[in-house]
């Protein structure tokens, strides 16, 4: 990885940035699925923080085409280090996993739908792919302020169980 990309890390990575990627780069296995969840939300931030003034690869591969994401959130998998990663904004989720339905018992308690949240995409992506929201690690970052962000009210019940430590580093 070139130094001037190393630098560019901010928050978690702002002490040490060329020492800590290069490690995970080298040994992800060496680094806590927290630490990794961070480092590919930063990344991914990174990546849809110009926008729209490029339309990236992140927002090519979900099919964005307009504004800039809010936020975006990775989800692990514990055990398998499985990565899926969601955007807020559109385009909304069309197929909604059962589970997620099932964790959709309410009206939104925010004033966007509950489909239309990274945290959301992110899980729902995970159970599509076989994957249980309690085995999962989420990150979310605010891509403006390019910090940690708490899952809204909604996402708060939809993701109930999964491990979320961007919740706990903003509070």
């Amino acid at each position: 990885m070139p130094a001037s990309e190393a630098t560019r890390y901010r928050g978690y990575w702002s002490a040490t940035p060329n020492k800590i990627a290069s490690v995970y780069l080298s040994n992800p296995d060496s680094i806590s699925i927290e630490a990794r969840a961070h480092y590919w939300a930063e990344r991914i931030a990174e990546e849809v923080e110009d926008y729209p003034a490029q339309l990236t690869r992140a927002n090519k591969h979900l099919g964005i085409t307009t504004r800039r994401p809010a936020k975006v959130t990775v989800a692990i998998d514990d055990a398998t280090g499985e990565m899926f990663f969601g955007t807020s904004g559109t385009p909304y989720i069309t197929q909604i996993h059962p589970k997620m339905n099932a964790r959709m018992f309410f009206e939104s308690l925010e004033k966007w739908p509950i489909p239309s949240c990274a945290e959301f995409k992110a899980c729902n992506f995970a159970l599509w792919a076989g994957y249980d929201i309690p085995n999962l690690t989420l990150y979310t970052i605010d891509v403006p302020k390019f910090m940690p962000a708490v899952r809204c009210a909604n996402c708060q019940i939809i993701t109930q169980g999964a491990n979320v430590p961007s919740d706990l580093l903003r509070r």
